[in-house]
């Protein structure tokens, strides 16, 4: 199972951060086991 989302923070230096990011869970049974995460930033 996976998600795939992005959005944006503001850096405390100023500026905005853009990114995009995935999430890959892995189960065994009804719990997940693994979690597997990308982030992209864009800008």
């Amino acid at each position: 199972m996976g998600a795939v989302g992005g959005g944006s923070a503001v850096m405390k230096e100023g500026g905005t951060l853009r990114f995009v990011c995935c999430d890959v869970f892995t189960f065994t049974g009804e719990a997940i086991s693994r979690l597997e995460t990308c982030q992209v930033n864009l800008s």
